[in-house]
């Protein structure tokens, strides 16, 4: 069977999707040797997850840079769908929560992580990310079967979506096994070197978007320093991805957190790393 699967957050793998994406692809590959999976990309990558696995790059193009989401809903609905016709797909897989045109005439499955840009104002307020995400909603309510991750979004996403409860399974993310191996002494001193890590740090990796409520995490370290005298830091990774997001108003700015970690007393014990790699990222995990 040619099964398809949008694999678009691949280009970005240290992200929460990115992560998502990778963790999924990579014991299905060691499942399932029988099935043809093209996995559709919007640019080359480095990935190789076994010889039924056939990434299909489908260029962008076509719209101005500057109108990035744009460019990404007439990736995901006209050029994903004229490729999944050409490639003759018989069932369709989106790893986050958007369908293409040409889905609706086969088999389709949509991961719907969550329902955050309907119950936050900021992420409704710029009329764009508005328009992507109402038309993502609608464009996700044709599919055949949803899958979520908990069974808190499996209510939250029936709420929002208006979805029968029976459409939706829950299918709990995957860990890869990589952050279960201590790196080496060596590389855990490079990357403490790179990053100019403290000699004790609190790990925070969850991103910057602005619904992760940063400042109160700010403040909260601010505070236990203060009241229980830890000797301490708080690590951050992770960056705006501004090719990816529909507008960048959904993130805080590093200055501005930085700012406000210094108004609370905590400027010089807290540490923005930027993008980590897949191994860099444990060895913070295991020096956390």
């Amino acid at each position: 069977m040619r099964i398809g699967i949008n694999c678009k957050y691949l280009t970005v793998p240290f992200s929460g999707i990115g992560q998502y994406t990778v963790n999924f692809l990579e014991p299905l590959a060691k499942l399932d040797q029988q099935n043809e999976y093209y996995l559709f990309i919007n640019e080359a990558v480095d990935f190789n997850f076994g010889k039924n696995f056939k990434v299909v790059v489908v260029p962008e193009g076509g719209i101005s840079k500057k109108q990035s989401y744009l460019r990404r809903l007439y990736w995901e609905q006209f050029k994903l769908s004229r490729a999944l016709k050409q490639n003759q797909i018989e069932i369709y897989h989106s790893l986050y929560q958007t369908l293409p045109t040409a889905a609706r005439n086969i088999p389709s499955v949509v991961t719907v992580h969550d329902a955050i840009p309907w119950h936050f104002d900021f992420q409704r307020k710029d009329p764009r990310y508005r328009f992507y995400s109402d038309f993502s909603r609608w464009s996700c309510k044709r599919a055949d079967k949803i899958v979520t991750i908990s069974e808190y979004s499996r209510i939250d996403v029936t709420q929002v979506y208006h979805l029968k409860p029976e459409t939706i399974e829950v299918i709990h993310e995957g860990i890869s096994p990589r952050y279960f191996e201590r790196p080496s002494d060596d590389f855990i001193r490079q990357v403490r070197k790179k990053f100019e890590l403290p000699h004790s740090y609190i790990l925070y990796v969850g991103g910057l978007k602005r619904h992760k409520n940063l400042r109160v995490l700010l403040k909260s370290f601010a505070t236990m320093i203060e009241e229980k005298k830890i000797d301490t830091h708080l690590v951050l990774p992770g960056a705006i991805r501004k090719n990816m997001a529909v507008t960048s108003d959904i993130y805080y700015t590093v200055p501005s957190l930085e700012k406000y970690a210094f108004e609370h007393g905590v400027g010089d014990r807290v540490h923005f790393v930027g993008y980590v790699d897949f191994d860099e990222l444990n060895a913070l995990y295991h020096e956390a």
